[in-house]
Protein backbone atom coordinates (compact mmCIF):
# COMPACT_ATOMS: atom_id res chain seq x y z
CA UNK A 1 0.00 0.00 0.00
CA UNK A 2 2.81 2.50 1.21
CA UNK A 3 5.55 1.96 -1.33
CA UNK A 4 2.74 2.30 -4.14
CA UNK A 5 0.99 5.25 -3.38
CA UNK A 6 4.48 7.01 -2.31
CA UNK A 7 5.56 6.16 -6.27
CA UNK A 8 2.50 6.94 -8.14
CA UNK A 9 0.51 9.48 -5.30
CA UNK A 10 0.93 13.48 -6.64
CA UNK A 11 2.51 15.50 -4.27
CA UNK A 12 -0.88 16.32 -3.04
CA UNK A 13 -2.04 13.30 -2.55
CA UNK A 14 0.97 12.13 -0.76
CA UNK A 15 0.42 14.81 1.99
CA UNK A 16 -2.72 13.94 2.81
CA UNK A 17 -2.46 9.79 2.97
CA UNK A 18 1.35 9.67 3.73
CA UNK A 19 0.46 10.60 7.72
CA UNK A 20 -2.48 8.94 8.31
CA UNK A 21 -0.67 5.82 7.42
CA UNK A 22 2.36 6.32 8.97
CA UNK A 23 0.49 7.23 12.00
CA UNK A 24 -1.62 4.08 11.68
CA UNK A 25 -5.26 5.80 11.34
CA UNK A 26 -5.60 3.83 8.79
CA UNK A 27 -4.69 0.18 7.21
CA UNK A 28 -3.91 -0.42 3.94
CA UNK A 29 -3.49 -3.39 1.81
CA UNK A 30 -2.13 -3.73 -2.14
CA UNK A 31 -5.22 -5.43 -4.15
CA UNK A 32 -4.10 -6.46 -7.30
CA UNK A 33 -4.37 -10.32 -7.82
CA UNK A 34 -7.82 -11.78 -8.64
CA UNK A 35 -9.65 -14.84 -8.88
CA UNK A 36 -8.07 -15.56 -12.26
CA UNK A 37 -5.51 -12.78 -12.85
CA UNK A 38 -2.32 -12.18 -10.95
CA UNK A 39 0.90 -11.84 -12.50
CA UNK A 40 -1.43 -11.40 -15.70
CA UNK A 41 -1.83 -7.90 -14.83
CA UNK A 42 -3.13 -6.47 -18.37
CA UNK A 43 -6.02 -9.25 -17.40
CA UNK A 44 -7.28 -7.97 -14.45
CA UNK A 45 -11.09 -7.65 -14.87
CA UNK A 46 -12.05 -4.88 -12.34
CA UNK A 47 -13.19 -1.92 -13.80
CA UNK A 48 -13.16 1.90 -13.09
CA UNK A 49 -15.64 4.24 -15.08
CA UNK A 50 -15.58 7.94 -14.72
CA UNK A 51 -18.88 9.37 -14.18
CA UNK A 52 -17.91 12.97 -15.65
CA UNK A 53 -21.14 14.24 -14.11
CA UNK A 54 -20.87 13.23 -10.06
CA UNK A 55 -16.86 13.92 -10.70
CA UNK A 56 -16.39 10.11 -9.33
CA UNK A 57 -15.38 7.10 -10.35
CA UNK A 58 -17.08 3.79 -10.09
CA UNK A 59 -15.01 0.66 -9.19
CA UNK A 60 -16.83 -2.92 -9.81
CA UNK A 61 -16.24 -6.20 -9.37
CA UNK A 62 -18.24 -7.43 -12.43
CA UNK A 63 -17.68 -11.63 -11.71
CA UNK A 64 -16.71 -13.79 -9.95
CA UNK A 65 -13.41 -14.30 -11.32
CA UNK A 66 -12.53 -10.62 -10.92
CA UNK A 67 -13.22 -10.26 -7.47
CA UNK A 68 -9.76 -9.43 -5.24
CA UNK A 69 -8.21 -12.33 -3.38
CA UNK A 70 -5.13 -13.42 -1.28
CA UNK A 71 -3.92 -9.61 -0.52
CA UNK A 72 -2.74 -9.63 2.99
CA UNK A 73 -3.77 -7.34 5.53
CA UNK A 74 -7.11 -7.36 3.85
CA UNK A 75 -8.72 -10.03 5.63
CA UNK A 76 -9.65 -8.50 8.74
CA UNK A 77 -8.07 -5.05 9.15
CA UNK A 78 -7.30 -3.16 5.87
CA UNK A 79 -9.38 -0.09 6.29
CA UNK A 80 -8.27 1.20 2.57
CA UNK A 81 -6.70 -0.64 -0.37
CA UNK A 82 -4.96 0.57 -3.02
CA UNK A 83 -6.31 -0.76 -6.23
CA UNK A 84 -5.35 -1.70 -9.80
CA UNK A 85 -8.56 -1.87 -12.36
CA UNK A 86 -9.38 -1.31 -16.05
CA UNK A 87 -10.16 2.49 -16.59
CA UNK A 88 -12.61 3.63 -18.61
CA UNK A 89 -12.86 7.67 -19.17
CA UNK A 90 -15.66 9.27 -21.39
CA UNK A 91 -16.05 6.02 -23.17
CA UNK A 92 -12.64 5.83 -24.13
CA UNK A 93 -9.76 2.41 -22.28
CA UNK A 94 -7.39 4.03 -20.72
CA UNK A 95 -5.79 0.11 -19.23
CA UNK A 96 -4.99 -0.39 -15.74
CA UNK A 97 -4.65 2.77 -13.36
CA UNK A 98 -4.83 2.52 -9.84
CA UNK A 99 -7.06 3.96 -6.92
CA UNK A 100 -7.00 4.69 -3.00
CA UNK A 101 -10.28 3.10 -1.94
CA UNK A 102 -11.87 3.00 1.24
CA UNK A 103 -13.26 -0.47 2.46
CA UNK A 104 -13.88 -0.21 6.55
CA UNK A 105 -14.98 2.00 8.93
CA UNK A 106 -11.96 3.36 10.59
CA UNK A 107 -13.37 2.89 13.99
CA UNK A 108 -15.68 -0.33 13.93
CA UNK A 109 -13.60 -1.81 10.81
CA UNK A 110 -16.77 -3.08 9.69
CA UNK A 111 -17.54 -3.05 5.67
CA UNK A 112 -18.54 -0.17 3.76
CA UNK A 113 -21.66 -0.41 1.83
CA UNK A 114 -21.72 -1.96 -1.15
CA UNK A 115 -18.17 -3.84 -0.36
CA UNK A 116 -17.83 -7.70 0.47
CA UNK A 117 -14.64 -8.38 1.93
CA UNK A 118 -13.17 -10.81 4.39
CA UNK A 119 -10.47 -13.46 5.57
CA UNK A 120 -9.80 -16.60 3.53
CA UNK A 121 -9.15 -18.97 6.66
CA UNK A 122 -6.69 -21.29 7.49
CA UNK A 123 -4.14 -21.70 4.87
CA UNK A 124 -1.42 -24.38 4.26
CA UNK A 125 1.32 -21.80 5.35
CA UNK A 126 1.90 -17.91 6.42
CA UNK A 127 -1.27 -18.34 8.66
CA UNK A 128 -0.19 -15.01 10.66
CA UNK A 129 -1.49 -12.73 7.57
CA UNK A 130 -4.74 -12.70 7.38
CA UNK A 131 -5.00 -13.02 3.46
CA UNK A 132 -8.40 -11.93 2.39
CA UNK A 133 -11.02 -11.25 -0.48
CA UNK A 134 -12.96 -8.43 -1.71
CA UNK A 135 -15.95 -7.69 -4.01
CA UNK A 136 -16.42 -4.40 -4.59
CA UNK A 137 -20.37 -3.78 -6.63
CA UNK A 138 -20.56 -0.47 -8.24
CA UNK A 139 -18.77 1.72 -5.25
CA UNK A 140 -17.68 5.34 -5.87
CA UNK A 141 -14.64 6.96 -5.04
CA UNK A 142 -13.83 10.90 -5.98
CA UNK A 143 -12.03 11.84 -8.86
CA UNK A 144 -8.58 12.89 -6.50
CA UNK A 145 -8.41 8.99 -5.35
CA UNK A 146 -6.62 8.00 -8.46
CA UNK A 147 -3.12 8.38 -8.11
CA UNK A 148 -2.36 10.94 -10.47
CA UNK A 149 1.54 11.94 -10.51
CA UNK A 150 1.75 10.06 -13.76
CA UNK A 151 -2.06 9.79 -15.07
CA UNK A 152 -4.34 12.52 -14.45
CA UNK A 153 -7.96 12.63 -15.49
CA UNK A 154 -9.67 16.95 -14.93
CA UNK A 155 -13.07 17.58 -13.90
CA UNK A 156 -14.21 17.64 -17.71
CA UNK A 157 -12.46 13.88 -18.15
CA UNK A 158 -9.46 15.18 -19.96
CA UNK A 159 -6.86 13.10 -19.71
CA UNK A 160 -2.96 13.77 -19.43
CA UNK A 161 -0.08 11.27 -18.57
CA UNK A 162 3.65 11.64 -18.44
CA UNK A 163 4.18 9.16 -21.45
CA UNK A 164 4.03 5.51 -22.52
CA UNK A 165 6.42 4.20 -19.71
CA UNK A 166 4.61 5.49 -17.14
CA UNK A 167 2.32 2.81 -16.08
CA UNK A 168 5.17 0.79 -15.31
CA UNK A 169 6.22 2.75 -12.72
CA UNK A 170 3.33 1.46 -11.08
CA UNK A 171 5.29 -1.49 -10.65
CA UNK A 172 7.82 0.07 -8.36
CA UNK A 173 5.98 -0.78 -5.58
CA UNK A 174 5.35 -4.78 -6.13
CA UNK A 175 9.07 -5.01 -7.04
CA UNK A 176 9.81 -3.59 -3.71
CA UNK A 177 7.65 -6.33 -2.40
CA UNK A 178 9.51 -8.86 -3.94
CA UNK A 179 12.70 -7.98 -2.68
CA UNK A 180 11.71 -7.80 0.79
CA UNK A 181 10.32 -11.72 0.38
CA UNK A 182 13.43 -12.39 -0.55
CA UNK A 183 15.09 -11.32 2.82
CA UNK A 184 11.99 -13.00 4.26
CA UNK A 185 12.77 -16.06 3.06
CA UNK A 186 16.42 -15.55 3.67
CA UNK A 187 15.68 -14.97 7.30
CA UNK A 188 13.16 -18.30 7.66
CA UNK A 189 16.35 -20.11 5.81
CA UNK A 190 18.71 -18.82 8.48
CA UNK A 191 16.43 -20.50 10.95
CA UNK A 192 16.17 -23.46 9.74
CA UNK A 193 20.26 -23.72 9.31
CA UNK A 194 20.77 -22.63 13.17
CA UNK A 195 18.74 -25.67 14.41
CA UNK A 196 20.20 -27.95 11.79
CA UNK A 197 23.48 -26.58 12.96
CA UNK A 198 22.94 -27.05 16.21
CA UNK A 199 21.82 -30.56 15.87
CA UNK A 200 24.85 -31.64 14.27
CA UNK A 201 27.14 -29.83 16.46
CA UNK A 202 25.88 -30.94 19.77
CA UNK A 203 23.81 -34.15 19.39
CA UNK A 204 24.26 -35.70 16.31
CA UNK A 205 27.86 -35.59 14.75
CA UNK A 206 27.44 -34.70 11.13
CA UNK A 207 29.57 -36.69 8.57
CA UNK A 208 31.49 -35.26 5.55
CA UNK A 209 27.74 -34.95 3.50
CA UNK A 210 26.19 -33.19 6.06
CA UNK A 211 28.98 -30.19 6.33
CA UNK A 212 29.07 -30.26 2.76
CA UNK A 213 25.23 -29.62 3.00
CA UNK A 214 25.49 -27.22 5.79
CA UNK A 215 27.89 -25.57 3.54
CA UNK A 216 25.84 -25.28 0.98
CA UNK A 217 22.70 -24.21 3.11
CA UNK A 218 24.43 -21.46 4.62
CA UNK A 219 25.91 -20.39 1.28
CA UNK A 220 22.10 -20.06 0.13
CA UNK A 221 21.51 -17.96 2.86
CA UNK A 222 24.66 -15.45 2.21
CA UNK A 223 24.05 -15.56 -1.18
CA UNK A 224 20.42 -14.35 -1.34
CA UNK A 225 20.92 -12.36 1.58
CA UNK A 226 23.82 -10.63 -0.27
CA UNK A 227 22.06 -10.09 -3.23
CA UNK A 228 18.62 -8.72 -1.41
CA UNK A 229 20.91 -5.94 -0.12
CA UNK A 230 22.55 -5.06 -2.99
CA UNK A 231 18.91 -4.70 -4.94
CA UNK A 232 17.52 -2.40 -1.76
CA UNK A 233 20.12 -0.05 -2.90
CA UNK A 234 18.98 -0.55 -7.10
CA UNK A 235 15.73 0.25 -5.82
CA UNK A 236 16.66 3.21 -3.91
CA UNK A 237 18.15 4.51 -6.99
CA UNK A 238 15.46 3.85 -9.06
CA UNK A 239 12.93 5.89 -6.29
CA UNK A 240 16.00 8.92 -6.21
CA UNK A 241 15.82 8.81 -9.82
CA UNK A 242 11.63 8.59 -10.46
CA UNK A 243 11.36 11.92 -8.05
CA UNK A 244 14.28 13.79 -10.03
CA UNK A 245 13.37 12.97 -13.95
CA UNK A 246 10.76 9.90 -14.57
CA UNK A 247 12.16 9.65 -17.85
CA UNK A 248 15.57 8.35 -16.78
CA UNK A 249 13.82 6.17 -14.18
CA UNK A 250 12.66 3.73 -16.61
CA UNK A 251 16.12 1.86 -17.22
CA UNK A 252 17.10 1.01 -13.92
CA UNK A 253 12.91 0.08 -13.15
CA UNK A 254 13.59 -2.13 -16.45
CA UNK A 255 16.77 -4.10 -15.05
CA UNK A 256 15.12 -4.53 -12.04
CA UNK A 257 12.00 -5.97 -13.04
CA UNK A 258 13.93 -8.47 -14.90
CA UNK A 259 16.09 -9.12 -12.04
CA UNK A 260 13.65 -9.24 -9.18
CA UNK A 261 11.38 -11.39 -11.80
CA UNK A 262 13.89 -14.36 -11.65
CA UNK A 263 15.16 -13.80 -8.37
CA UNK A 264 11.57 -13.96 -6.96
CA UNK A 265 11.35 -17.18 -8.46
CA UNK A 266 14.75 -18.51 -8.01
CA UNK A 267 15.04 -17.72 -4.75
CA UNK A 268 11.81 -19.16 -3.37
CA UNK A 269 12.78 -22.13 -4.97
CA UNK A 270 16.67 -22.31 -3.77
CA UNK A 271 15.32 -21.24 0.22
CA UNK A 272 12.53 -24.42 -0.20
CA UNK A 273 15.05 -26.94 -1.07
CA UNK A 274 17.37 -25.62 2.03
CA UNK A 275 14.67 -25.72 4.28
CA UNK A 276 13.80 -29.26 3.04
CA UNK A 277 17.18 -30.45 3.40
CA UNK A 278 17.60 -28.73 6.65
CA UNK A 279 14.45 -30.48 8.15
CA UNK A 280 15.25 -34.12 6.55
CA UNK A 281 18.50 -34.01 8.12
CA UNK A 282 17.98 -32.87 11.59
CA UNK A 283 17.11 -36.26 13.01
CA UNK A 284 14.60 -36.98 15.97
CA UNK A 285 14.91 -33.26 16.46
CA UNK A 286 13.19 -31.75 12.87
CA UNK A 287 9.59 -33.98 13.65
CA UNK A 288 9.23 -31.18 16.65
CA UNK A 289 7.16 -28.48 16.18
CA UNK A 290 9.91 -26.01 19.21
CA UNK A 291 12.02 -26.36 15.89
CA UNK A 292 10.04 -24.18 13.67
CA UNK A 293 10.63 -26.33 10.56
CA UNK A 294 6.61 -27.24 10.09
CA UNK A 295 5.77 -23.69 9.84
CA UNK A 296 8.96 -22.40 8.00
CA UNK A 297 8.41 -25.20 5.55
CA UNK A 298 5.11 -24.65 5.16
CA UNK A 299 5.32 -21.20 4.56
CA UNK A 300 8.36 -21.79 2.09
CA UNK A 301 5.81 -24.29 -0.09
CA UNK A 302 3.26 -21.17 -0.55
CA UNK A 303 6.12 -19.36 -2.41
CA UNK A 304 5.98 -20.63 -5.43
CA UNK A 305 2.56 -19.32 -6.45
CA UNK A 306 2.32 -15.61 -4.36
CA UNK A 307 3.71 -11.94 -5.65
CA UNK A 308 3.86 -13.64 -8.88
CA UNK A 309 4.00 -17.48 -10.14
CA UNK A 310 7.08 -18.64 -10.46
CA UNK A 311 6.34 -20.01 -14.21
CA UNK A 312 5.39 -16.75 -15.17
CA UNK A 313 8.15 -14.75 -12.77
CA UNK A 314 10.48 -16.42 -15.38
CA UNK A 315 9.06 -16.08 -18.18
CA UNK A 316 9.16 -12.80 -17.93
CA UNK A 317 12.91 -12.92 -16.96
CA UNK A 318 12.88 -15.09 -20.59
CA UNK A 319 11.74 -12.20 -22.55
CA UNK A 320 14.48 -9.95 -21.38
CA UNK A 321 16.97 -12.77 -22.40
CA UNK A 322 16.06 -13.26 -26.02
CA UNK A 323 15.83 -9.12 -26.29
CA UNK A 324 19.57 -9.68 -24.65
CA UNK A 325 20.38 -11.96 -27.62
CA UNK A 326 18.62 -9.66 -30.15
CA UNK A 327 21.33 -7.07 -28.85
CA UNK A 328 23.97 -9.19 -29.13
CA UNK A 329 23.33 -9.86 -32.42
CA UNK A 330 23.16 -6.33 -33.76
CA UNK A 331 26.18 -5.10 -31.69
CA UNK A 332 24.21 -2.97 -29.51
CA UNK A 333 24.77 -1.62 -25.99
CA UNK A 334 24.10 -4.25 -22.95
CA UNK A 335 23.33 -3.28 -19.89
CA UNK A 336 26.78 -3.15 -17.12
CA UNK A 337 25.14 -5.98 -15.34
CA UNK A 338 25.11 -8.78 -18.41
CA UNK A 339 28.00 -6.84 -20.66
CA UNK A 340 29.97 -10.28 -19.99
CA UNK A 341 27.50 -12.14 -22.28
CA UNK A 342 29.01 -9.91 -25.29
CA UNK A 343 32.82 -12.26 -25.14
CA UNK A 344 31.24 -15.45 -25.26
CA UNK A 345 29.36 -14.10 -28.40
CA UNK A 346 32.25 -13.34 -29.49
CA UNK A 347 34.04 -16.51 -29.80
CA UNK A 348 35.69 -16.68 -26.04
CA UNK A 349 36.54 -20.43 -25.10
CA UNK A 350 37.87 -21.76 -22.03
CA UNK A 351 40.69 -23.96 -21.48
CA UNK A 352 40.60 -26.04 -18.40
CA UNK A 353 44.00 -27.91 -18.10
CA UNK A 354 44.60 -27.81 -14.34
CA UNK A 355 42.52 -28.83 -11.95
CA UNK A 356 43.49 -26.28 -9.12
CA UNK A 357 40.95 -24.12 -11.68
CA UNK A 358 38.34 -24.91 -9.54
CA UNK A 359 39.59 -23.07 -6.94
CA UNK A 360 39.52 -19.99 -8.58
CA UNK A 361 36.18 -17.52 -8.59
CA UNK A 362 37.53 -16.03 -11.62
CA UNK A 363 37.56 -19.70 -13.42
CA UNK A 364 34.21 -20.60 -12.07
CA UNK A 365 32.14 -17.40 -12.97
CA UNK A 366 33.75 -18.24 -16.37
CA UNK A 367 32.02 -21.88 -16.64
CA UNK A 368 28.82 -20.27 -15.24
CA UNK A 369 29.05 -17.19 -18.01
CA UNK A 370 29.89 -19.34 -20.62
CA UNK A 371 27.15 -22.18 -19.95
CA UNK A 372 24.39 -19.45 -19.77
CA UNK A 373 25.77 -17.83 -23.33
CA UNK A 374 25.30 -21.32 -24.52
CA UNK A 375 22.12 -22.22 -23.66
CA UNK A 376 20.65 -18.64 -24.40
CA UNK A 377 21.73 -19.02 -27.45
CA UNK A 378 20.32 -22.12 -28.30
CA UNK A 379 16.90 -21.19 -26.81
CA UNK A 380 17.04 -17.74 -29.02
CA UNK A 381 17.78 -19.87 -32.56
CA UNK A 382 15.04 -22.25 -31.58
CA UNK A 383 12.32 -19.61 -30.67
CA UNK A 384 13.19 -17.27 -33.65
CA UNK A 385 12.71 -20.79 -36.03
CA UNK A 386 9.37 -21.73 -34.34
CA UNK A 387 8.11 -17.95 -35.28
CA UNK A 388 9.65 -17.80 -39.09
CA UNK A 389 7.89 -21.05 -39.35
CA UNK A 390 4.48 -18.98 -38.67
CA UNK A 391 3.50 -20.42 -35.16
CA UNK A 392 1.77 -18.18 -32.93
CA UNK A 393 3.93 -16.83 -30.31
CA UNK A 394 1.33 -17.47 -27.91
CA UNK A 395 1.81 -21.19 -29.05
CA UNK A 396 5.68 -21.09 -28.98
CA UNK A 397 5.72 -19.00 -25.68
CA UNK A 398 3.51 -21.18 -23.79
CA UNK A 399 3.70 -24.84 -24.84
CA UNK A 400 6.80 -25.48 -27.59
CA UNK A 401 9.12 -24.12 -25.28
CA UNK A 402 7.81 -22.61 -22.00
CA UNK A 403 9.94 -25.34 -20.69
CA UNK A 404 13.06 -24.23 -22.08
CA UNK A 405 12.17 -20.51 -21.51
CA UNK A 406 11.63 -21.30 -17.99
CA UNK A 407 15.13 -23.17 -17.47
CA UNK A 408 17.00 -20.50 -19.50
CA UNK A 409 16.06 -18.02 -17.24
CA UNK A 410 16.68 -19.88 -13.96
CA UNK A 411 20.58 -20.70 -14.97
CA UNK A 412 20.74 -16.46 -16.04
CA UNK A 413 19.30 -15.87 -12.79
CA UNK A 414 22.07 -18.13 -11.04
CA UNK A 415 24.45 -16.44 -12.66
CA UNK A 416 23.22 -12.89 -11.59
CA UNK A 417 22.69 -13.48 -8.17
CA UNK A 418 26.24 -15.23 -7.71
CA UNK A 419 27.32 -12.31 -9.16
CA UNK A 420 25.43 -10.10 -7.22
CA UNK A 421 26.87 -11.74 -3.75
CA UNK A 422 30.46 -11.29 -5.43
CA UNK A 423 29.64 -7.62 -5.65
CA UNK A 424 28.07 -7.32 -2.25
CA UNK A 425 30.90 -8.75 0.07
CA UNK A 426 33.36 -7.00 -2.54
CA UNK A 427 31.57 -3.47 -1.37
CA UNK A 428 32.01 -4.72 2.58
CA UNK A 429 35.91 -5.84 2.33
CA UNK A 430 37.26 -2.80 3.47
CA UNK A 431 34.83 -3.27 6.62
CA UNK A 432 35.74 -6.37 7.48
CA UNK A 433 38.57 -7.61 9.32
CA UNK A 434 41.43 -9.87 7.00
CA UNK A 435 40.42 -12.93 9.15
CA UNK A 436 36.70 -12.70 7.87
CA UNK A 437 37.12 -12.10 4.25
CA UNK A 438 39.38 -14.62 4.43
CA UNK A 439 36.50 -16.90 5.68
CA UNK A 440 33.88 -14.89 2.83
CA UNK A 441 36.39 -16.03 0.42
CA UNK A 442 35.75 -19.85 0.89
CA UNK A 443 32.28 -19.51 1.10
CA UNK A 444 32.24 -17.58 -2.17
CA UNK A 445 34.28 -20.39 -3.67
CA UNK A 446 32.06 -22.70 -1.80
CA UNK A 447 28.58 -21.54 -3.52
CA UNK A 448 30.02 -21.21 -6.91
CA UNK A 449 31.08 -24.91 -6.96
CA UNK A 450 27.52 -25.83 -6.15
CA UNK A 451 26.47 -23.43 -8.67
CA UNK A 452 28.66 -25.71 -10.92
CA UNK A 453 27.57 -28.99 -9.55
CA UNK A 454 23.95 -27.84 -10.58
CA UNK A 455 24.47 -26.81 -14.11
CA UNK A 456 27.24 -29.33 -15.04
CA UNK A 457 24.82 -31.38 -17.15
CA UNK A 458 24.15 -28.36 -19.77
CA UNK A 459 27.92 -27.27 -18.90
CA UNK A 460 29.33 -30.73 -20.97
CA UNK A 461 25.74 -31.05 -23.00
CA UNK A 462 27.15 -27.47 -24.71
CA UNK A 463 30.74 -28.50 -24.64
CA UNK A 464 32.21 -25.68 -22.40
CA UNK A 465 35.08 -27.23 -21.59
CA UNK A 466 38.10 -27.87 -23.79
CA UNK A 467 41.33 -29.53 -22.79
CA UNK A 468 43.12 -32.63 -21.02
CA UNK A 469 41.25 -32.20 -17.25
CA UNK A 470 37.52 -31.90 -19.24
CA UNK A 471 36.72 -35.86 -18.61
CA UNK A 472 37.28 -35.52 -15.48
CA UNK A 473 35.50 -32.44 -14.34
CA UNK A 474 32.23 -33.99 -12.60
CA UNK A 475 34.62 -35.75 -10.27
CA UNK A 476 36.53 -32.99 -9.84
CA UNK A 477 33.72 -30.85 -8.52
CA UNK A 478 32.31 -33.03 -6.52
CA UNK A 479 36.11 -33.66 -4.77
CA UNK A 480 36.33 -29.70 -4.39
CA UNK A 481 32.79 -29.10 -2.95
CA UNK A 482 34.24 -31.84 -0.35
CA UNK A 483 37.30 -30.13 -0.03
CA UNK A 484 35.87 -26.37 0.41
CA UNK A 485 33.16 -27.66 3.36
CA UNK A 486 36.52 -28.90 4.90
CA UNK A 487 37.83 -25.49 4.62
CA UNK A 488 34.83 -23.55 5.67
CA UNK A 489 33.94 -26.22 8.87
CA UNK A 490 35.77 -24.95 11.33
CA UNK A 491 34.16 -21.27 10.85
CA UNK A 492 30.48 -22.58 10.44
CA UNK A 493 29.49 -21.75 14.30
CA UNK A 494 30.53 -18.25 13.53
CA UNK A 495 28.64 -18.26 10.26
CA UNK A 496 25.46 -19.33 11.61
CA UNK A 497 25.50 -16.92 14.61
CA UNK A 498 26.12 -14.02 12.52
CA UNK A 499 22.95 -14.72 11.06
CA UNK A 500 22.55 -12.60 14.26
CA UNK A 501 18.26 -13.16 14.56
CA UNK A 502 17.61 -11.65 17.66
CA UNK A 503 16.83 -8.56 15.47
CA UNK A 504 13.63 -11.14 13.89
CA UNK A 505 10.89 -12.04 15.82
CA UNK A 506 11.20 -15.84 16.02
CA UNK A 507 6.91 -15.37 16.55
CA UNK A 508 6.16 -19.20 15.45
CA UNK A 509 7.97 -20.98 17.84
CA UNK A 510 6.47 -22.07 20.72
CA UNK A 511 9.58 -22.16 23.43
CA UNK A 512 9.56 -18.67 23.01
CA UNK A 513 6.57 -18.78 25.81
CA UNK A 514 9.18 -20.09 28.49
CA UNK A 515 12.67 -18.39 27.10
CA UNK A 516 14.41 -16.22 29.91
CA UNK A 517 15.97 -13.96 27.63
CA UNK A 518 17.68 -12.29 29.98
CA UNK A 519 19.65 -15.56 31.15
CA UNK A 520 20.01 -16.68 27.24
CA UNK A 521 22.73 -14.69 26.41
CA UNK A 522 23.42 -11.86 23.82
CA UNK A 523 23.34 -14.35 20.97
CA UNK A 524 20.99 -16.66 18.90
CA UNK A 525 21.01 -18.80 21.92
CA UNK A 526 18.28 -16.77 23.41
CA UNK A 527 16.04 -19.56 20.77
CA UNK A 528 18.07 -22.38 20.34
CA UNK A 529 20.37 -22.87 23.36
CA UNK A 530 17.59 -22.48 25.89
CA UNK A 531 15.43 -24.85 23.16
CA UNK A 532 17.70 -27.37 22.87
CA UNK A 533 18.54 -27.72 26.89
CA UNK A 534 15.16 -27.46 27.83
CA UNK A 535 13.14 -29.19 25.46
CA UNK A 536 14.89 -31.75 22.88
CA UNK A 537 18.11 -32.80 24.36
CA UNK A 538 15.70 -34.29 27.36
CA UNK A 539 13.47 -35.75 24.99
CA UNK A 540 16.61 -37.34 23.13
CA UNK A 541 17.82 -39.01 26.11
CA UNK A 542 15.29 -40.75 27.64
CA UNK A 543 14.25 -42.22 23.86
CA UNK A 544 14.92 -45.87 23.87
CA UNK A 545 16.92 -47.75 21.89
CA UNK A 546 15.35 -49.08 18.59
CA UNK A 547 14.53 -52.56 18.37
CA UNK A 548 16.76 -54.40 15.25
Amino acid sequence: FYPTMMILGSDEQIKKWEDISLSHKITGAYAQTELAHGSDVQGLQTTAVFDQERDEFIINTPSVTAMKVWQGNLGYNATHVVLQAQTTIKGKHYGIQTFIIQIRDTETFKPLPNVEVGDLGSKYGLNFNDNGYLILNNIRIPRENLLCRFFTVDREGNVETAGKDAIKFGYGGMLYLRIVLERYFAVDLTKSINVFYRVHSRILPGSAHHSALLARLIGIAYENTSATTHLIKKYLHFRETLAKDPKRAVKPLDELHYIMAGFKAYGSYQCFWADRQSFLTAGPAGALNVTGFHAIYADQTSAITYEGDNTVMLQQTARRILKFMDDLSQKKKLPVLVEFLRQWHDGREISFTDLTQLRSVEFINQILESTLYRFMDQVHDNFKKHVMNGTPITTVWNELMQRDLVDVAFLFTRVIIYKLFQTTLAETSPQVKPEVKEILDKLIVSVGLNHLQDVRNLTLKFGVLKGTAALGYNDEVDKEIARSADLIRPSFKDLVDSFNLKKFALFREPILRNVDFKQAGDRLTKFSDTAFNTEITPILARAPAPRL
